[in-house]
């Protein structure tokens, strides 16, 4: 879409008021992603705003999905080890059992959003992975879990990490095991300015885009690097809907497809943005 836009562009030129920086967010996927560097560059220097379009597998055909204020949550990697001493699985007494430690720290962190947190605010927390043993017949020394909070406010991040920690300290002693918490940052909460968000869904609307078709959506789960330049710089970040027919199956699925005929739509409206967002 952004090459299209380039292209629209380029044809004119001519009208353009000011200097156009085309960003393709290099290793976006894989924290601490390019946005960082780029900035370090000087990428966002002497720029107005900024506005990024991400294709929807979920949204309908030429949807635009968007909302001023937080939109991408921020995100902590999980990684705790559970220490406990091994030993042969016919005598646990003998042993601190770890999966056993383990297996109940994760049903008490079911709790963290339930129980810690207020029903207004907005959280998750997931363990994903779980890494353990290497016999039948042998209980391990230590088990391995992995996961990610996510939220939209770092002061609920902070209160989160803060619960996680507490119970899964809390839950290993309780067991006589050890626990090793860390609870790395990831991309942070991406904030889209409200005037910018405004603007972008004017200028959508002024190239064609239906009225229906221009919606705010709920806060997204994802994390984007996106979010850095929004620090940087008034922005805004959207979806645009390429829903296939049939069953519409979710980024990073292996089975994930999109409509192409979006892409000349998302395309439209990054040029016009740049042409007319000042």
């Amino acid at each position: 879409m952004l090459l299209g836009a380039a292209q629209l562009l380029r044809q004119r030129q001519g009208e353009l008021r000011r200097p156009v920086r085309f960003i393709f967010q290099p290793h976006e996927e894989r924290f601490p992603g390019g946005a960082v560097p780029l900035i370090a560059a000087g990428v966002l220097e002497n720029v107005a705003s900024i506005f990024g379009l991400h294709i929807s597998s979920q949204l309908p055909l030429g949807v635009l999905g968007t909302r001023p204020g937080p939109f991408m949550a921020g995100l902590n990697d999980l990684d705790i080890r559970v220490i406990g001493k091994g030993g042969h699985a016919a005598m646990p007494e003998q042993c601190v059992d770890p999966i056993v430690t383990a297996a109940q720290i994760v049903l008490a962190l079911q709790s963290v959003v339930s129980r810690s947190l207020a029903m207004t605010d907005l959280a998750v927390v997931s363990v994903t992975r779980i890494e353990a043993g290497t016999a039948d017949n042998v209980i391990p020394q230590d088990v391995r879990m992995r996961g990610t909070i996510r939220t939209y406010d770092p002061g609920v991040q902070a209160r989160v990490c803060a619960r996680v920690r507490e119970i899964a300290t809390g839950v290993a002693a309780a067991h006589g095991a050890a626990v090793d918490v860390r609870l790395d940052p990831g991309y942070p909460v991406l904030v889209n300015n409200p005037e910018v968000t405004r603007r972008a869904c004017e200028i959508a609307a002024a190239i064609g885009f239906d009225s229906a078709k221009i919606q705010t959506i709920e806060p997204q789960g994802g994390g984007e690097d996106f979010a850095y330049y929004c620090q940087k710089a008034p922005g805004a970040f959207a979806f645009l809907g390429a829903r296939v027919a049939g069953d519409a199956y979710p980024h990073h699925h292996p089975r994930f497809d999109v409509d192409e005929a979006a892409l000349p739509l998302g395309a439209a409206l990054l040029a016009a943005y740049a042409l007319h967002a000042a």
